[in-house]
């Protein structure tokens, strides 16, 4: 009895309008929405723009290219990307401004890599994927 008590005090403070219900996942995928399109990342861009979305796309590059930062950052964004060609792939180091899982990330062609802003000059990789 005590235990159904419990619960039914439990829902009436949820339900109660004094109080404010905060969910913790909100504002994770703000600006997400169900089909995400890709904006390219010109040849030999060190530094993309990431203010257009959340899925890019590299280019074939003309040299060897590493990508340095990111600008136009949102916190708490999630990037997304992808390799678009094998020409000179664009690279991403571990240390700097991004925090990888240890290795050089190299976007060849379909390799992805997720990323998630800790602040300005602040990357966490969450994951990534060789294919």
């Amino acid at each position: 009895m005590r235990k159904v008590l419990f619960y039914v005090i439990i829902l009436l403070l949820l339900c109660s309008p004094a109080y404010a219900w905060q969910d913790p996942f909100s504002g994770w995928f703000a600006g997400v929405k169900g089909v995400m399109t890709a904006s390219t990342i010109a040849d030999g861009d060190t530094t993309p723009s990431v203010s257009s979305g959340n899925v890019f796309i590299t280019s074939a590059n003309t040299g060897a290219t590493a990508i340095t930062d990111l600008d136009n950052p949102t916190v708490g964004q999630l990037i997304i990307i992808i390799g678009g060609s094998a020409t000179n792939s664009s690279t991403i180091a571990d240390g700097g401004n991004f925090k990888l899982n240890g290795t050089t990330f190299t976007a060849s062609v379909d390799e992805s890599i997720l990323l998630w802003v800790k602040a300005d000059n602040y990357y966490v990789e969450l994951s990534r994927s060789e294919n």
